[in-house]
């Protein structure tokens, strides 16, 4: 049952740039214009305060909302080729070089006043995943950490578990894993394979994982 749906006023589903994403096209497949206030979430999280805080691709960005879902602050990289006066653009400039629909894909919360954004795959030109350390009190960044598992791996999916650990979901080509990562002496790092998904988990090459949730000694999968 859906208790309650509700729009959130001054975002736009339609990408922002044609240097940056794909082209709009209405239902019947007529090319319809830009809009630089558009966002492709892809993740999300609650604070302590019950504010929202929602990870999208286009820019990439950060945004803010309250808990009545009204937009408050949307964060972008610094020096942005898109420039939107409702936009605070004090992201590290190197975000600029997202790859197409490979921007800020998953988010996890430490439960106080960091959140750590992780890019879907490496930027243009880099094979290691980005992690931008977001402080939600001061709304800065405060530190781009970087993430190696193999080269043109995607990450999916995160959840923070506890003090420095993170569990991931990640895929290379055809091939699914449930991986657990460390953060230790200022330097991320793949702890432990938990698990290698294969088909006698239900998992087909042609499955994607999005979701990932830890719930007591249970990792759920989506």
């Amino acid at each position: 049952k859906i208790v309650k749906a509700t729009p959130i006023k001054g975002l736009s589903g339609i990408p922002v740039s044609d240097e940056r994403d794909s082209i709009p096209v209405d239902k019947n497949g007529k090319v319809i214009p830009f809009n630089i206030n558009g966002a492709d979430v892809e993740s999300f999280i609650i604070d302590k305060d019950g504010n929202y805080w929602l990870g999208e691709e286009y820019y990439p960005s950060i945004i803010k909302l309250d808990k009545n879902l009204n937009v408050v602050k949307r964060f972008a990289p610094k020096n942005s080729e898109v420039k939107n006066p409702k936009i605070t653009y004090n992201l590290p400039e190197k975000f600029n070089k997202v790859r197409k629909n490979l921007g800020f894909e998953s988010m996890a919360y430490d439960g106080n006043e960091n959140i750590y954004v992780f890019t879907q795959a490496g930027l243009d030109g880099e094979n290691n995943i980005s992690i931008l350390k977001f402080n939600i009190k001061t709304e800065t960044a405060e530190e781009v950490f970087e993430y190696y598992f193999y080269s043109h791996s995607i990450l999916s999916a995160t959840t923070y578990v506890d003090g420095n650990k993170f569990f991931l979901a990640e895929r290379l080509l055809d091939k699914h894993f449930i991986n657990q990562m460390e953060f230790k002496n200022g330097v991320f790092k793949r702890s432990g394979i938990l698990r290698t998904l294969t088909t006698s988990d239900n998992i087909t090459k042609n499955m994607k994982i999005e979701g990932l949730a830890k719930d007591g000694d249970n990792i759920y999968i989506i």
